[in-house]
């Protein structure tokens, strides 16, 4: 998977393939192709509110995105 990834804040993004794991009991794969990046996630981004690094923006996939 390629995701944008925020290493260090204030940095920019840097596009990096991901490996995941298999989903496991309860869980889903969901294929997201464009994700939003909010207002939490620009605070992040800029070091305003703190969230372990690295970590990847955009949890608001549109409903033209979700199959």
């Amino acid at each position: 998977m390629r995701a944008a990834v925020l290493e260090h804040t204030g940095a920019p993004l840097a596009v990096r393939d991901l490996s995941l794991d298999e989903p496991r009991g309860g869980e889903v794969l969901v294929r997201v192709e464009a994700a939003g990046v909010c207002h939490s996630d620009q605070h992040y981004l800029t070091g305003d509110l703190q969230c372990p690094l690295p970590v990847v923006p955009g949890h608001e996939a549109p409903a033209s995105s979700r199959r």
